[in-house]
């Protein structure tokens, strides 16, 4: 399996110096705090300005095996005190998460056709990072890298795809298994949810390198249109039981 790793950065996002560039880096800002803005007013978050610590770019676009479907992620760092203090006993990442979901619902943003994916992390986890969030981070607000990934050697990357494509065609295996048993929603699930824990263990197991051979092959996967296909079937078996025909 084949890892397509370009010369430098997408130039429509970075500039030839591999900061973002001033657009981007406005308009990536500016949903950022119409987001913040929105979980204030709709749902009375006690956010202050002051809470908001770093707002940065991760994942395969500030990598140079990004591609035409890599999505520009962005997480707003943030003193989470106050909100703890208003929500006891929640985990506000994930209503944080969720929330945007349902605003991402009505703001369909895009850069240069790249969709946005927004996370909110606690300022108080160091350096940023956690263990779902590793390899490469770019400050908008400093407007600097907080964390580069050492490059690949030519034998690592070989080795990489070789393992990838291991792997590929076991999580096809499964896949066709599910199928031919008529996608019954508890296997889906099983197997969705093994993908999502395989992923996020990489950046336990290469907290500097996210990719590894598990995320190669569960990219192709996703981008071979599989997910998306699992999805649908799950959604419609799911409400078929809610529709009266």
């Amino acid at each position: 399996m084949k890892i397509k790793l370009h010369k430098h950065l997408d130039r429509k996002i970075w500039d030839k110096n591999e900061n973002i560039t001033p657009q981007v880096s406005d308009m990536l800002l500016s949903i950022a705090w119409a987001y913040i803005d929105y979980v204030r007013n709709e749902y009375n978050m006690h956010i202050r300005n002051i809470d908001i610590k770093d707002i940065f770019v991760f994942g395969s676009i500030t990598q140079l095996f990004y591609d035409k479907q890599s999505d520009i992620d962005m997480c707003i760092v943030l003193n989470l005190d106050a909100v703890e203090e208003q929500f006891p006993n929640s985990n506000i990442e994930k209503m944080l998460k969720l929330y945007y979901y349902d605003w991402a619902m009505v703001h369909i943003c895009k850069i240069y056709g790249r969709k946005i994916d927004l996370n909110v992390q606690d300022a108080k986890i160091p350096e940023y990072k956690d263990r779902y969030r590793s390899g490469p981070m770019y400050s908008l607000i400093k407007k600097q890298w907080i964390f580069r990934s050492p490059a690949l050697t030519k034998t690592e990357i070989t080795e990489i795809e070789k393992q990838s494509g291991i792997l590929y065609k076991k999580i096809l295996k499964d896949y066709k298994l599910i199928k031919r048993n008529g996608f019954k929603l508890d296997e889906v699930y099983t197997f969705y949810h093994n993908l999502i824990a395989s992923k996020k263990q990489i950046t336990i197991d290469y907290p500097e390198q996210i990719i590894t051979p598990t995320y190669v092959a569960i990219r192709k996967f996703k981008h071979d249109g599989y997910v998306k296909k699992m999805h649908n079937i799950s959604v419609k078996k799911e409400t078929d039981k809610y529709v009266l025909k």
